[in-house]
């Protein structure tokens, strides 16, 4: 396989996968959030967005390496099914993540650098040892959702605590009930319906909350 080959893949699965508008919407979204929960607030919007489009980039490119088997019986069209060179989206995906722990270290931080390298780690543990069946799907998604509220505080140039978390559990609420929405096996099912009817109320809490601060 030539090195034009796996250029090609990386190229197409950037263009399907990333470029999509609504996954520039939630990058831009998650760092309208991390800017929010800084104390030097909108000052730090553009810096807070790329630090964020970053991370869900990279998470994305993880979340569908480990969706390869599911994918494969309901989307056999995704580059990752398909690509002849899954090696060369791993090894992206290693580098990604050693470059970006020494970036934070750099511009934000030995803190910044350690919690990340700590969510790297929950991340592969997650993947490890919760399986992407079926049966397990409802579980693993909100598991792996979990991690949002961790990029708007590493998002935020100096996070306030009280408002990262809450405006971090917030979001993370709000794309609970998004899944559950979109993803057909969790429409159907009774228990996400009921998961999602909790997490609603609870995001109406947490927006009261915030009000009243």
């Amino acid at each position: 396989m030539s090195s034009r080959s796996i250029a090609a893949d990386l190229a197409a699965y950037a263009r399907t996968r990333l470029l999509r508008l609504r996954i520039l919407a939630l990058g831009v979204g998650v760092g309208v959030c991390g800017a929010a929960a800084s104390a030097l607030r909108f000052e730090t919007l553009p810096a807070s967005i790329a630090l964020a489009m970053a991370l869900v980039w990279q998470f994305r490119l993880w979340d569908d390496l480990e969706d390869t088997a599911y994918d494969r019986a309901l989307h056999p069209e995704r580059i990752l099914v398909a690509t002849k060179v899954p090696g060369a989206f791993r090894w992206a995906l290693a580098l990604s993540v050693f470059l970006f722990a020494a970036a934070l270290a750099i511009t934000r931080g030995p803190l910044a650098a350690a919690v990340y390298v700590a969510l790297a780690a929950a991340a592969a543990a997650l993947y490890r040892f919760c399986a992407a069946r079926p049966s397990a799907r409802l579980l693993r998604s909100h598991l792996v959702l979990a991690k949002y509220p961790v990029f708007v505080w590493l998002a935020a140039a100096h996070p306030s605590a009280l408002r990262a978390a809450m405006i971090g559990i917030g979001l993370y609420l709000a794309l609970c009930l998004f899944e559950v929405a979109d993803d057909p096996a969790l429409r159907a099912s009774p228990k996400a319906w009921g998961l999602a009817i909790a997490e609603g109320i609870a995001l109406l809490g947490v927006l009261a909350y915030g009000a009243t601060r």
